[in-house]
C-alpha cells in the first residue's frame, strides 16, 4: 500500500513538473516575429593540405560579419552585436582533437574582429 502512495506522489509530481515547464515560453534571441540570418562564405584557401591560413580565415570572417551586419567596417559590424563594456565568452570545443572542433585561427579571426576600433 505504501509503495502504491509512492508510485501516484511520484507521478502527480512528474505531471506537475512536466505542465509547469511546458506553460513556460521557449527562450529565443531574437524578438517576436524575427527571423534568423545565416551567413555562408567560403574561401578554399582557409585550408590547404590540412594547414590553416590564419590570415584567410580572418579575412573569412571579417567578410561574414560584414555580409551579416550589413555594415561596411569591421569593427562598425561587431560593434553592432557586442557593445564595448559587454563581456564576451568563446565557447572552444577541443575534445575532437586537432583536426575537428573549433579551430584556432577562428578564434584568432574572432578576437582580431572584436578588437577593432
Amino acid at each position: 500500500m505504501i509503495m502504491k502512495q509512492f508510485q501516484l506522489a511520484l507521478c502527480a509530481s512528474l505531471l506537475f513538473a512536466t505542465a509547469l515547464f511546458a506553460a513556460e515560453e521557449p527562450f529565443s534571441p531574437y524578438a517576436p516575429g524575427e527571423r534568423a540570418r545565416v551567413v555562408v562564405v567560403e574561401d578554399p584557401r582557409t585550408i590547404v593540405d590540412l594547414k590553416v591560413d590564419a590570415a584567410a580565415v580572418r579575412s573569412l570572417v571579417d567578410r561574414g560579419m560584414l555580409t551579416w551586419t550589413g555594415e561596411e567596417q569591421v569593427g562598425a559590424a561587431w560593434r553592432k552585436v557586442v557593445h564595448t563594456n559587454d563581456v564576451v565568452g568563446i565557447k572552444v570545443h577541443s575534445a575532437p582533437g586537432r583536426l575537428a572542433g573549433t579551430r584556432p585561427a577562428v578564434v584568432a579571426g574572432i578576437v582580431s574582429g572584436l578588437l577593432r576600433p
